[in-house]
């Protein structure tokens, strides 16, 4: 939610009350939907799968995880590992593995290539360019989340 409240504040010049309402919803439906998948794979070690998914997925919905998602993204690897390791697992073997660098890309990194592109102090919608250079974290979560969601998905779809 601290994402999209800051985007908004960034492109419109002020506090506005659509940025927060809409990442609470979504929010919402990412939390509903992967709670929904977990009840549906009953399977003992689907527990795992699901608790990754729920971490995963915690530095999205939440500002208060963002400062300090690697290590929290961390523990949502290594409850998916013993599951990516096993055959038939490809895809989500990929999204960790190209989710695993955006995790660990740094303000230090992203902040003089933003002002290389001279977006240091972005208003209006020049604002786009500069979130798609800040937001790498923000996407390499979203695939460490997909990951867990397609795992939970095959278990699923083992069970029945």
């Amino acid at each position: 939610m601290g994402v999209a409240q800051r985007a908004g504040n960034l492109l419109f010049g002020r506090a506005t009350l659509i940025a927060p309402i809409a990442a609470l919803a979504i929010s919402a439906l990412l939390m509903l939907f992967t709670w929904l998948l977990s009840l549906r794979a009953p399977a003992p070690g689907a527990r795992p799968i699901a608790f990754a998914a729920f971490v995963a997925l915690m530095p999205i919905v939440s500002s208060l995880t963002w400062q300090h998602h690697l290590v929290t993204e961390i523990l949502s690897i290594a409850f998916l590992t013993p599951t990516l390791m096993k055959p038939g697992h490809r895809r989500a073997l990929g999204l960790v593995l190209a989710a695993y660098p955006l995790l660990w890309v740094d303000r230090h990194v992203t902040d003089p290539l933003s002002a290389l592109l001279a977006l240091t102090s972005p208003r209006g919608w020049v604002i786009a360019p500069f979130l798609v250079v800040t937001g790498l974290n923000l996407l390499g979560m979203i695939l460490l989340w997909m990951a867990s969601v397609d795992c939970l998905w095959k278990a699923r779809s083992s069970e029945g």
